[in-house]
């Protein structure tokens, strides 16, 4: 009986601990905000916002200029956006900015969930080919991760980390396809998920690291872009939600963004991973989205 107790009360020290520091239940970080681009009025005037994860606590993170492909860290000490084709990262509060040197030309980056590494696409300025870079949360000791870019393709684009960042999911294009890959952050192990005749985007891993939902544009059976699931095999392809054209995804849940027409405007949306359940979390009243400004 004292054996069973003292055991009892380990596991419950060790689930107090995992709360503690915000571990998801599969020991990867926990977020708590998305990062998210918007128009509404604030002052002093910004496009950078935190939300908590079912829409609510709105909060502007002050920053002059537009803004485009903001991300966070789970732990949200860094925010990862790209400016006029510069790369910043900020903290949550925007006290604390800094211009990526080394890191420019491109328009998408993302962090990695544990905040230790930073994904950016750049642009050649003899080829203009677009290549993905990894680097450190700091911009230093950046490596290209298309030094050798997968066959048949001409550039890679975007790209996000697994949960517990060991891989990165990444959209490459060529002149007759586009595919979905996945590569380790030392840009080894590269290997091939899917390809389609059409532009692909937007890759995201799901947490348990066997699915990529991804941005298709030449969807079964319909005839837009939209949100689509596959295996890391590429098989079993499934499409999730028609008319959207990026997402990200936290913890056990889809962000995604989509156009109202009624309102106008581009809302942002949370929904299970199998796109079950979707709720609005915006309401239509300003122009958001997950990274993308269409202003």
């Amino acid at each position: 009986m004292k054996k069973t107790r003292h055991c009892l009360l380990i596991a419950m020290t060790l689930a107090m601990i995992a709360v503690t520091l915000g571990c998801s239940n599969a020991g990867n970080p926990a977020y708590t905000k998305l990062a998210f681009y918007s128009n509404r009025t604030v002052s002093p005037a910004t496009n950078l916002f935190l939300m908590n994860l079912d829409g609510s606590g709105v909060t502007p993170v002050p920053f002059t200029g537009g803004i485009y492909s903001p991300s966070s860290s789970a732990d949200l000490k860094t925010i990862a956006f790209d400016a006029a084709g510069s790369y910043w990262v900020s903290n949550a509060s925007g006290s604390t900015q800094t211009q990526l040197s080394g890191a420019s030309g491109g328009y998408a980056i993302r962090v990695s969930p544990d905040g230790k590494k930073l994904i950016f696409n750049s642009q050649d300025s003899v080829t203009n080919a677009y290549h993905l870079w990894i680097a450190n949360a700091d911009g230093t000791a950046a490596l290209d991760l298309n030094s050798t870019l997968p066959a048949g393709m001409s550039g890679c684009y975007t790209g996000s980390f697994s949960a517990d960042s060991a891989k990165i999911v990444m959209n490459c294009s060529g002149g007759a396809s586009s595919g979905i890959y996945t590569i380790k952050p030392d840009g080894t192990a590269l290997a091939t998920v899917v390809t389609e005749s059409q532009f692909v985007d937007t890759p995201g891993f799901t947490p348990d690291g066997k699915k990529i939902l991804y941005v298709s544009y030449i969807l079964t059976g319909q005839s837009s872009n939209g949100i689509v699931s596959v295996n890391l095999d590429g098989s079993s392809l499934t499409v999730l939600v028609n008319g959207s054209y990026e997402l990200e995804i936290l913890n056990s849940n889809l962000y995604y963004t989509l156009y109202d027409s009624v309102a106008g405007n581009n809302r942002i949306y949370k929904a299970n991973l199998d796109a079950t359940g979707a709720v609005a979390l915006t309401d239509g009243s300003s122009n958001d989205s997950l990274s993308i400004n269409t202003d």
